[in-house]
């Protein structure tokens, strides 16, 4: 699937204009090829989610706090987080909505994440809220980007099992 955007149609070569708007958090298919289609999208999908502001930033350079940025260069988009000057991590596609995808996933954990700490069952393993409320928050916006999660979240598990207390 190429990016999805709320509420914004755009068709693929050939198709007949909707008759009707997709309805709140109903993402569709859109074609998006630059960074500005792409923070467009990623902040009309924050605001559906009504996530928190301190959540939403959207860099297009460097910020060097550990929090990522986003570049194009020809073909490809380049999700690259810096701290301090390094460059701590970078991750590569021509696909816009892997990118958005990156984008979102990182939202909805920040999401979770705020979640599972205002709800913590102090005899659980934290994980089993904050995986469940992730999955939740990405399925709000695409159900293949849950799904995707939810095998990730069954690997680590093989290998790290909940341990509640």
């Amino acid at each position: 699937m190429v990016g999805a955007c709320p509420n914004r149609r755009m068709n693929r070569p050939g198709e007949k204009a909707a008759s009707r708007p997709a309805s709140p958090l109903n993402f569709v298919v859109s074609p998006m090829k630059s960074i500005s289609a792409i923070k467009s999208c990623y902040y009309s999908i924050a605001r559906q989610l009504r996530a928190p502001a301190a959540h939403v930033p959207f860099a297009t350079r460097p910020q060097h706090d550990g929090s990522p940025h986003v570049e194009r260069a020809g073909d490809e988009f380049h999700y690259i987080v810096t701290e301090r000057g390094l460059e701590l991590k970078r991750r590569t596609t021509s696909d816009p909505d892997e990118l958005l995808y990156w984008l979102v996933s990182d939202l909805t954990w920040a999401m979770a994440s705020d979640y599972e700490l205002a709800h913590r069952a102090p005899s659980q393993d934290s994980r089993r809220l904050l995986f469940k409320k992730h999955v939740e928050l990405l399925a709000a916006v695409n159900s293949g980007w849950s799904q995707r999660q939810q095998v990730e979240y069954e690997r680590i598990l093989v290998e790290h099992p909940f341990r509640d207390h």
